[in-house]
């Protein structure tokens, strides 16, 4: 007798809160990683992050809720006890280079990062839609991470990438 067919959606959107809830809980508990541990952790939590959203329906297939807003793109920011604790931790690489479009060659396009804020922004904008998905608000917290992605928390997560990848590659700052 063969196994009922799964729906792959399911399965999918169980690959994206797991993955948001591991990375909210790294956040969440920052204040205990050793800085030297943190950028690996951070490579690893966003890399699987960015992946599992990405692998997402484009929010316009996707049902928006009438309380899904991602009102956590336009909150207050930068503020509180583990905000703090991260840019602390994060210390003498928090500030990076990047473009911020990479498609645009005749404009002035270097722009300065924060590693700081741009995994804070992911987890502002994740923790909103773990907190639907926690609720059971399942249609809710995958509209949520996918239109944050789309318009906030992707660019945010690709420069944290970008820069975290670059500090363990080129200036020997390890993988782990």
């Amino acid at each position: 007798m063969s196994e009922p067919m799964r729906d792959p959606s399911s399965d999918l959107a169980a690959i994206v809160a797991a993955a948001a809830a591991d990375y909210c809980g790294l956040i969440d508990t920052v204040a205990e990683i050793p800085a030297t541990a943190l950028p690996g952790a951070l490579l690893r939590a966003l890399a699987r992050l960015y992946a599992a959203a990405v692998a997402l329906p484009p929010s316009d297939d996707l049902p928006a809720p009438d309380d899904a807003t991602g009102a956590s793109v336009w909150a207050n920011r930068y503020e509180g006890e583990r905000f703090a604790a991260l840019a602390a931790l994060l210390g003498s690489i928090r500030r990076y280079r990047e473009f911020f479009d990479p498609w645009d060659f005749g404009g002035d396009a270097e722009v300065g990062g924060d590693l700081a804020e741009d995994v804070w922004d992911v987890y502002r904008d994740v923790r909103e839609g773990l907190e639907h998905w926690q609720a059971g608000r399942r249609v809710a917290a995958l509209w949520t991470w996918r239109f944050t992605f789309e318009v906030h928390w992707g660019g945010h997560a690709t420069g944290a990438l970008r820069a975290l990848h670059a500090r363990a590659s080129l200036h020997q700052g390890g993988w782990r």
